[in-house]
């Protein structure tokens, strides 16, 4: 295969018989290895190496201004904005300044005069000035067009942009002028001085070599070289795109091949027009990791500089790395790895939510020293130790970590005890103490992002200093630490590797010049390639377009060319897209790939890669009983005042016994974490804890005897009590002091917690209007009382079941009523009381079930059989209805259902009778413990994993 550069170094070597006098310009660095070894390749005798540069080294070299960086350009635009704008902080500017910056390089790189773009709203409504008349009429129109519309607008937006572009020719020029008189430039303006004081080197043989879209500054470059007979140029492209002239991928070359004719002859350039022997294969899979798994595929054993896989979406390059065939030794990795994909970037957002605590903490909010001790760069170095400290966190519910706990090595040391007043000396600190931790030397990459991290920081701190802006810096810390975090977003790795040898793993940016027989591409989307992030700028497009600056489209152009320059010479190219959803988008295919298949005759072989997903068969399982499980089971529940059987394992058990052995017998339990946000458990504790202070609060007042409507209606209206007892209510559930400040402005403000909290207030006013309306004069006999029923097996031997009423209360007529509070989804109908205890069946309803089993087990500890006791149940999310009963309805057919006013001795009999088969079941010592038999008690089972139900 004839490459690129191969024909140019051909060329080259007939037509330039001396490269000693000859300079080589290149769009960037890359191609300049690669260039070399053409060169050397072609070469019979000791020869002098051209001279190989980029334009923007070229240009510098005569401008006599230093370069400047872009945080710095930053701060040095700042403090001119503020002459114009005196109050304006940098942590509000830099996101302005950054966007700023990027639009006066293009303003310098297009030659565009900065007095005609940033005139006054007047003067482009008028349209008069004479200066404006290369403009033609329709471009004209559009800027009269805009800034009609923001003359006429009361918007406060607009009148911001109309203040802001006023002052922005005097912030430009402003700007430019500081930079000149310290002998400092910006790139793009580095190029304007070069083109407007006409600083041309003179030069015996100077090629152009590569290059597509170009800005005015670089036209004028190549015009005045070529005006004097020293210029050869060399553009890449095919006839394919060329010839149509409504082709985006030859937007740019055809007007360069017109200006500046190609050293190279045309029959050259039609691989992709003869369909010269390529070969593509175009493949939709569903996810983006998918791709990757592909490469072991696509790629021979003895694949090697000719081959190159090109990644559209860079976040793919680790799992494609590691994707390679161990077959294949050699990996030349062209890009570097993006900071922004690695772990330092999770560990920067720990360290900041630290710098939001404030300087100096005693104790530190549990889910921020969580997240720093799950973390690979802490949790490796002491692994034990962190693993316990979670441990203990989970387990005290520990709201604050005193800080005591938190410094048992180096690293926590510098994190937790250590003066922040300076964030720069504090982070570096910490970084310091990772890279000379020996433990994390095989963290091989994250080192490296540290290290540039680390000097990365120094650099910031000393040009802030320079700029006498530090101090403003340090009294903002949070600021300081957001953009450190933006900062490293930009910030890569380079990996080591020999460009000249092996696959080529790369992005398509660093395709450019080179070429390559087997490609593959990943992520040919659309938003990938061609990508659909445009850089942020402040003057609009139609500004843009009439002073031929870059839009949008030209985006697309760039990448249509760099799309179709790659499969030009190749003789093999894969296509990979996902065609499943992605981030909760539907993807789409590029519109590349549909050009190439409805307007070229390049043979296309099209293949799916399909993840199929079948509903799995509901199968019966069971696990045989086992003497260990036996054994554990006859020691528990032998206690009624501590270890009884409550009503919720029992109702598990008959729902399904396999998942009662796991969580009750075996330990298997669900890792419940320190939180401060009330999710679905805790908000059902929250709001009992609630009503059991209100209701004591009640019988209080009522010394004991009857509540009454007016003594409800008198704690409803008292808005301050009710919101005092929600706070204490939260501190208690969650296990946080209450004068903790941080704690109820987590109650308060916590989108989660502020719900939950309306929530409980809302259920809370339910239960006392409905009790007002409805049930008053009632009597309060027990507020969350402890009960329990002894329960004697065969063998004997006494099990105690039982648990906390809620509230056991007596009406004026004299009914005593044991009422359960349900905040979820809870029935009160059921078929029978038989159904209520069908091993692994739907049949069993679990809120009369409790309720009973409370009911029976407080009739039996006080001797009630012969009242006339009432169970019932308050579902919380129904009582807003006045209309709502809290009796429970059984009956098997809909019309014959019933009412349960009371709680019988012969259903007393009844339930117990069946309580006795569960026993039964639950202790015999053969045969097997049986899963659940149906499918919607296993949809919410936390061990569906260990059934294959998952």
């Amino acid at each position: 295969m004839k490459t690129f550069l191969g024909l140019v170094a051909e060329d080259l070597l007939a037509r330039v018989p001396d490269f000693e006098n000859l300079t080589l310009i290149f769009p960037n660095k890359r191609a300049a290895l690669f260039m070399t070894e053409e060169i050397k390749s072609r070469i019979t005798k000791p020869t002098w190496m051209p001279e190989i540069l980029t334009s923007d080294e070229f240009v510098s070299r005569y401008v006599g201004l230093t370069l400047v960086d872009e945080v710095e350009s930053v701060i040095k635009l700042y403090k001119i904005f503020r002459r114009y704008e005196p109050e304006i902080q940098f942590a509000d500017f830099y996101y302005w300044g950054k966007m700023l910056l990027a639009d006066f390089e293009d303003v310098d790189k297009y030659l565009v005069d900065a007095h005609d773009l940033f005139g006054n709203v007047d003067k482009y409504r008028a349209m008069d000035d004479a200066s404006l008349s290369y403009l033609t009429k329709d471009q004209k129109n559009a800027l009269k067009r805009f800034f009609d519309i923001v003359a006429t607008s009361k918007s406060c937006a607009t009148d911001e942009f109309s203040d802001i572009w006023n002052r922005l020719e005097d912030v430009y020029n402003g700007f430019r002028k500081q930079l000149l008189d310290e002998g400092k430039g910006y790139a793009g303006m580095i190029q304007r001085k070069f083109v407007e004081e006409r600083l041309w080197p003179q030069v015996d043989k100077i090629a152009f070599v590569g290059f597509n879209a170009l800005n005015l500054c670089e036209h004028a470059l190549f015009s005045y070289y070529r005006d004097n007979g020293s210029a050869l140029f060399y553009w890449d492209y095919d006839t394919y795109y060329i010839d149509n002239e409504f082709h985006e991928a030859g937007y740019y070359m055809r007007d360069n091949l017109k200006r500046y004719p190609n050293a190279l002859a045309s029959e050259n350039f039609n691989s992709l027009s003869l369909a010269n022997g390529l070969k593509i294969t175009v493949i939709d899979v569903p996810t983006a990791i998918a791709q990757t798994k592909l490469l072991p595929q696509l790629l021979n054993n003895d694949a090697g500089r000719e081959s190159a896989v090109v990644l559209c979406d860079e976040a793919l390059l680790i799992p494609a790395k590691n994707s390679f065939p161990s077959e294949i030794e050699n990996i030349n990795i062209t890009m570097g790895f993006p900071a922004k994909n690695s772990s330092i970037t999770t560990f920067l957002e720990s360290l900041y939510l630290i710098v939001l605590g404030g300087n100096s903490c005693d104790s530190y909010y549990f889910k921020h020293v969580v997240k720093l001790l799950e973390h690979p760069l802490i949790n490796s170095v002491d692994n034990e130790v962190c693993v316990a400290l979670l441990n203990e966190i989970d387990d005290k519910k520990m709201y604050r970590v005193p800080k005591d706990k938190l410094t048992f090595n180096p690293i926590c040391r510098s994190i937790f005890d250590a003066d922040r007043s300076n964030v720069s000396a504090w982070l570096l600190s910490v970084l310091q103490e990772i890279l000379i931790e020996s433990s994390l030397k095989n963290r091989v990459l994250d080192r490296e992002v540290l290290f540039k991290l680390y000097t990365y920081i120094q650099r910031l701190e000393s040009i802030f200093v320079q700029e006498g802006i530090a101090d403003q810096l340090h009294n903002e810390p949070k600021f300081y630490m957001s953009l450190i975090n933006k900062m490293v977003m930009g910030v890569s790795v380079p990996f080591s590797g020999q460009p000249l040898q092996g696959v080529q793993l790369m992005g398509m940016m660093e395709t450019r010049m080179l070429d390559f027989e087997n490609v593959i591409l990943l992520s040919v989307n659309e938003g990938s390639m061609p990508k659909s992030s445009v850089a942020p700028s402040f003057i609009p497009v139609s500004f843009r377009r009439a002073f031929r600056m870059p839009i949008p489209e030209h985006q697309d152009a760039m990448f249509a060319y760099y799309f179709y320059r790659l499969l030009q010479r190749a003789k093999r190219a894969t296509l990979v897209y996902v065609s499943g959803n992605t981030k909760g988008k539907s993807s789409e295919v590029s519109r590349f790939i549909l050009q190439l298949k409805y307007e070229s005759s390049i043979p296309i072989v099209w293949k799916s890669l399909k993840s199929t997903v079948e509903n799995a068969k509901f199968e019966q399982v069971q696990v045989e009983r086992t003497e260990k499980m036996l054994e554990k089971l006859e020691t528990k529940y032998r206690k009624p005042d501590k270890y009884k059987l409550s009503p919720s394992a029992l109702s598990t058990y008959i729902k399904c016994p396999l998942q009662f052995m796991r969580q009750y017998i075996l330990g298997l339990i669900e890792h419940e974490a320190a939180q401060d946000e009330l999710d679905a458990r805790t908000t059902g504790s929250y709001l009992h804890e609630v009503a059991h202070m209100v209701y004591s609060e009640l019988n209080n007042r009522a010394n004991g005897g009857y509540i009454t409507a007016d003594m409800i209606d008198a704690v409803i209206n008292d808005k301050a009590y009710i919101s005092s007892v929600i706070e204490q209510a939260y501190s208690n559930v969650m296990q946080v002091e209450s004068d903790n400040d941080s704690a109820i402005s987590a109650l308060n403000n916590k989108g989660l917690n502020v719900i939950a909290k309306m929530t409980v207030e809302r259920y809370l006013l339910n239960i006392l209007r409905y009790d007002k309306d409805i049930v008053a004069p009632f009597k309060i006999i027990k507020l969350e009382e402890d009960v329990s029923i002894p329960v004697t097996l065969l063998d004997g031997s006494t099990i105690y079941v039982g648990g906390i009423v809620d509230r056991i209360d007596q009406m004026a007529n004299g009914t005593v009523r044991v009422i359960d509070y349900k905040t979820g989804s809870d029935k009160r109908e059921y078929f029978s009381l038989s159904s209520l205890f069908e091993l692994g069946s739907e049949n069993h309803k679990k809120a009369p079930f409790q309720t009973m089993l409370y009911a029976l087990a407080y009739i039996k500890q006080n001797n009630l059989e012969n009242c006339e006791i009432t169970p019932g149940v308050y579902i919380l999310r129904e009582m807003a209805d006045l209309n709502y009963d809290y009796h429970f309805i059984f009956g098997e057919e809909k019309g014959n259902k019933q009412v349960c006013y009371y709680f019988t001795k012969d259903m007393q009999e009844v339930f117990m009778d069946n309580l006795g088969d569960v026993f039964l079941d639950m202790y015999r010592n053969i045969g097997y413990i049986v899963a659940a038999q149906n499918e919607s008690t296993c949809k919410y089972c936390p061990y569906k994993v260990l059934c294959n139900k998952e």
